[in-house]
């Protein structure tokens, strides 16, 4: 498995975008089942819009520190990706709670906890760069 990290790491911004996409999509399709038993349709909403803000946000995040990749600028990477990842679900809370509050009636927060979990660690995984701790701080073992 480290192995696949390893070359995930160092691929291209698409295809870490599209693991991303794949894995959120996977646990979408286990959230969905749920939603519809516990809530129906509107349930179903609540899941599928907690999954999209949290998966743009990690996108936008993940493009964030694809550009600011060089080590001088990995800070501003990491504030710029954090403004992206927690702004995206923030929104949409808000959104939600101004409309009315129906999807929060629906379980809407449960879902962005899950999804923001699942995005943030996918994102972690891909962006880290190689090697140990160690390494990057220019430790020797």
């Amino acid at each position: 498995m480290a192995l696949h990290l390893e070359r995930l790491r160092d691929a291209s911004l698409w295809i870490r975008i599209a693991v991303l996409s794949a894995v959120t999509a996977g646990v979408l399709a286990a959230s969905i089942l749920a939603a519809w038993a516990v809530s129906g349709v509107p349930g179903v909403v609540a899941a599928t819009s907690a999954a999209l803000a949290c998966w743009l946000g990690a996108c936008a995040a993940l493009v964030a520190g694809e550009r600011f990749r060089a080590p001088r600028m990995a800070i501003m990477g990491f504030f710029a990706g954090m403004v992206f990842r927690i702004g995206a679900p923030l929104g949409l809370v808000l959104y939600a709670r101004l409309s009315g509050g129906a999807l929060l009636d629906f379980g809407l927060l449960y879902y962005l906890l899950v999804f923001y979990a699942v995005t943030l660690a996918v994102e972690i995984a891909v962006s880290l760069p190689k090697g140990s701790a160690s390494d990057l701080l220019g430790r020797k073992p």
